[in-house]
């Protein structure tokens, strides 16, 4: 009978022993499957977020590039500092940008040591902006003086600063 049971207590614990590994097996099994399916959803969603803040980008960097067209103004510049050929140059510069000139003349008086841009109609204040740009006038350098009969939407008037204005450093 001794060896009836340990011959029973043998196959008990080999069936516990194999009943155990194809236990582990079937446990990696389903964690290496765990881990897999786990890298998958990381990756989609990191996928994911690449294509949300790709698309997020263009939509608001189209919104920025919005073309202002240069032509839409026309401008009347004026030397106001006294310096020979001051205004033609700057008219030059300024169609190089593909701006329209409508006159070119001297200012009341030659003492202005500011540039000045003075939008005379106040109908396209991002063109202005833009001008603005252009030049290199500060923000408080832009004025609005409107004026019905004016021959032109904005007037520049060139003062003493004009060596340190953009338009006339970036050319080539």
């Amino acid at each position: 009978m001794a060896r009836r049971n340990q011959k029973r207590s043998t196959s008990k614990k080999t069936r516990g022993l194999s009943s155990g590994r194809s236990k582990s097996r079937s446990t990696r099994k389903k964690q290496s499957g765990d881990i897999k399916i786990t890298f998958a959803i990381y990756g989609l969603v990191f996928l994911n977020l690449v294509l949300i803040f790709s698309s997020l980008d263009k939509i608001f960097s189209s919104k920025k590039d919005v073309a202002i067209q240069p032509a839409t103004l026309t401008i009347d510049v004026r030397n106001g500092c006294g310096e020979n050929g001051l205004a033609e140059e700057m008219s030059k510069n300024l169609r190089y940008y593909n701006y329209t000139i409508t006159n070119t003349a001297n200012a009341d008086h030659f003492d202005y040591e500011d540039t000045f841009i003075i939008d005379l109609k106040g109908k396209h204040p991002q063109a202005v902006e833009k001008l603005r740009k252009d030049i290199g006038v500060p923000k408080e350098d832009v004025l609005e003086l409107l004026e019905d009969d004016a021959n032109a939407d904005v007037r520049i008037i060139i003062g003493g600063d004009y060596q340190s204005l953009k338009i006339f450093n970036a050319l080539p």
